[in-house]
């Protein structure tokens, strides 16, 4: 009787030391499992970091905090910030430096002389535009108009400090008034098709959309860049 206690006994101290072993064991895997699991999501982590960060540095460079697309920045004439609540903010330095994109944009686009145009004038002329679009066949149609219409022109742009906003897709509104007289000589065709006359300034009011380039620089370029113009008025004799 005894003897067959004892086989009963080892039989079971067996089977209890196989189940103990077999519990270790899984423990073991799942341990390594989830380790290696959180090694995973780490990198997974690092990554994604990274990327966001990337994100939110563009979006930070706009200077958007509570964006709300139907209220531009409230400023004064001269181009401060009165108010900010619940509109577009943007930081008094950048309001500036659109503004100073949109005057040197439309300046030196429209201030020519087919004598003397040149590579240097391509050159500051894409100073204004993005390398990540088709820029330089851009400028160039437009150095071929000015020399194909003898254009000899002089051109102003006066912003409006207090309507700088950013619209529904995040690119920076400049309203202004642009100013244009054409010098004797340029092709008459090219602006009885204006309706216009050599040797007269014209005014018209005007928005320039911008935006702050993410591409590399493949040129020596303005932070913000021109995107689209859109022609709000038509034009008169000053």
């Amino acid at each position: 009787m005894f003897k067959k206690y004892l086989i009963w006994l080892i039989i079971g101290t067996v089977i209890i030391i196989g189940i103990v072993i077999m519990i270790i064991s899984s423990g073991e895997a799942l341990e390594s499992n989830q380790n290696g699991s959180i090694k995973a999501d780490n990198i997974k982590g690092i990554y994604s970091n990274n990327f966001n960060s990337a994100v939110n540095t563009s979006i930070d460079n706009n200077v958007i905090n509570n964006y709300n697309s139907t209220d531009p920045v409230t400023a004064d004439k001269s181009g401060n910030i009165t108010s900010n609540e619940g509109q577009a903010k943007m930081a008094q330095n950048d309001i500036n430096n659109v503004i100073d994109a949109a005057v040197g944009f439309k300046v030196l686009g429209d201030t020519v002389d087919y004598r003397t145009i040149d590579k240097g004038y391509r050159d500051n002329f894409l100073y204004y535009f993005s390398s990540g679009v088709n820029s330089e066949q851009l400028v160039d149609a437009w150095i071929n108009e000015v020399k194909e219409n003898n254009i000899v022109s002089e051109a102003k742009f006066v912003p409006d400090k207090s309507s700088v906003y950013m619209d529904p897709n995040y690119y920076t509104v400049v309203k202004g008034t642009f100013y244009i007289k054409y010098g004797a000589g340029t092709n008459a065709y090219y602006l009885d098709k204006k309706g216009l006359k050599a040797g007269k300034w014209y005014s018209r009011e005007e928005e320039i959309l911008f935006y702050i380039a993410v591409d590399g620089y493949k040129w020596k370029r303005s932070e913000w860049v021109f995107y689209k113009g859109y022609v709000l008025t038509e034009w008169r004799m000053e």
